[in-house]
């Protein structure tokens, strides 16, 4: 598995639709928190930079990615940022990265597609405070905490289902189990 296969997965993953640096940025990081050891020895470095973890590779291995015919890389605007977006006979599901990290991939990049530039960026610092170290960006763990309970309740609204919903379930049940298997002593 390469780099550059993982980052392709993760344009593709979009499902035709263009990410911005900061999903490509933020969803490679949360990659590299989740799969650490799995991933090849030259996986993306991540530095504490203005808006959380960053890798000027990204950008680089995106260019190689393009010059190879495989990925697009436009600007929606003159003073906007570019996007990314996989190239038309791109199929995700023929990259040849495991299938758990591909469904990893394919999750997180749906989550961070829902999430604006600030949501994004909020919620890498909940999770990651340590990155919020060399940060240009306001944060409030409650504006952070705020945000993803209005989104949480609109989605519950909406008749939406989320894994956070099935990792809770899996949880309590589990809780459940292990207070049933010990029992109390008085």
């Amino acid at each position: 598995m390469r780099r550059s296969d993982i980052l392709l997965a993760i344009i593709a993953a979009a499902d035709g639709k263009a990410l911005s640096p900061v999903h490509l940025q933020k969803v490679a990081f949360l990659l590299s928190q989740q799969f650490e050891s799995s991933l090849p020895a030259d996986y993306y470095a991540f530095d504490k930079y203005d808006y959380g973890p960053f890798s000027a590779e990204i950008y680089r291995d995106a260019e190689l990615l393009e010059y190879w015919g495989l990925v697009h890389i436009g600007q929606t605007g003159a003073r906007r940022p570019k996007v990314y977006s996989a190239a038309d006979h791109v199929v995700f599901d023929s990259i040849a990265i495991p299938a758990s990290v591909k469904s990893y991939i394919k999750r997180t990049v749906a989550w961070a597609q829902g999430q604006s530039f600030q949501e994004l960026v909020r919620s890498i610092y909940f999770l990651f405070p340590e990155y919020r170290e060399n940060s240009v960006f306001r944060y409030s763990e409650e504006e952070a905490f705020l945000e993803s309970l209005g989104r949480g309740l609109t989605q519950l609204r909406e008749g939406k289902v989320y894994p956070a919903k099935e990792r809770l379930e899996a949880l309590r049940g589990k809780l459940e189990q292990e207070q049933d298997a010990d029992p109390v002593v008085e």
